[in-house]
């Protein structure tokens, strides 16, 4: 967590002290509390995570630093189907959640009965077979079944992780059609979005007249050169029955190639700063400030929260 709102007992000599090797002869100073980075604004206080929160939370590193000059972003935005619209988005869900749980089956049985793993091209290859057998399930195109079996190889990936890291490995389960609400394309094939014309087209559901939020989103990403090369389409319930659910809809185009934009930095009194966090560094400034936290509190998050719980 990054709070600018939140005093500091650290002084700049107490930062540096902070750095010091950590050993048996030069244990960090207790109490301690937060390091505080001073940039033009004000303090930033650095909230540590613990060991068992930072896997979900970060550990306190930073991804941005600053020398990109070309990023990756992407829009997200509601759109409204029609109703006939609408039932075609609930069959290609059906489809992904049949071809997902089939692939499970697949691999669960293959190592079952002859030890034998089948890997994610393997899948793709019989996805490509499927012509001429199960032309219902390629309305849509390869793409969204390929994203369903991507997602199922993560599941697996992250069953092995837990598993070689000592944890509850948690195997990959069969999914029911009412809990299957994504449906993904890797790439940019049996879909199109065109920003002059307002319209996402989706194959084998239509073309959707989109909104001025999405609008304003697209035509501001493509003006800075992006390029859509993504596309997920995720259902989220809104009310309705059980046996008559009623759905909002929306997407999410990603873009690559999207030019990066410096800010100029203000250094007045009153002036704001953006601070991002990550892997490379811990902290990063809209104003091109660079700033790590020292070494020695990656492997001393547990006692540095307890401290600041105390």
């Amino acid at each position: 967590m990054i709070g600018p709102d939140k005093p500091s007992d650290l002084s700049a000599e107490s930062i540096v002290a902070l750095q010091t090797p950590l050993s048996v002869e030069n244990p960090p100073p207790e109490p301690v509390s937060v390091p505080t980075l001073s940039v033009a604004c004000g303090m930033i206080q650095i909230m540590i995570a613990s060991k068992r929160q930072a896997p979900r939370h970060g550990p306190g590193h930073l991804v941005v630093d600053g020398t990109d000059k070309t990023l990756c972003r992407k829009a997200t935005f509601a759109f409204d189907p029609s109703p006939s619209q609408e039932r075609r988005l609930l069959d290609l869900l059906g489809a992904c959640c049949e071809v997902y749980n089939a692939g499970l089956q697949e691999r669960r049985d293959a190592w079952k009965l002859s030890q034998a793993s089948v890997s994610l091209f393997d899948q793709f290859k019989q996805v490509s077979e499927l012509r001429r057998v199960r032309d219902d399930v390629l309305a849509w195109g390869i793409q969204p079944l390929r994203g369903a079996l991507r997602r199922l190889d993560e599941a697996f990936s992250a069953f092995y992780r837990r598993l070689k890291a000592g944890q509850t490995p948690g195997y990959p389960r069969f999914k029911s059609r009412r809990r299957f609400d994504t449906a993904s394309w890797d790439e940019p094939r049996s879909w199109k979005v065109d920003g002059g014309q307002r319209q996402l087209y989706i194959q084998g559901i239509g073309t959707f007249r989109l909104p001025k939020p999405a609008r304003r989103q697209l035509g501001r990403l493509t003006g800075r050169g992006g390029t859509p090369v993504t596309l997920t389409v995720t259902r989220h319930r809104a009310g309705g029955t059980k046996d008559n659910p009623k759905w909002v809809w929306r997407a999410t185009v990603g873009f690559t190639s999207v030019a990066a934009v410096p800010s100029e930095p203000h250094v007045d009194a009153g002036s704001v700063v953006g601070a991002d966090r990550g892997v490379a560094v811990t902290l990063a400034t809209s104003d091109g400030g660079l700033y790590a936290i020292p070494e020695w509190i990656r492997h001393h998050r547990d006692r540095i929260v307890a401290w600041q719980q105390e």
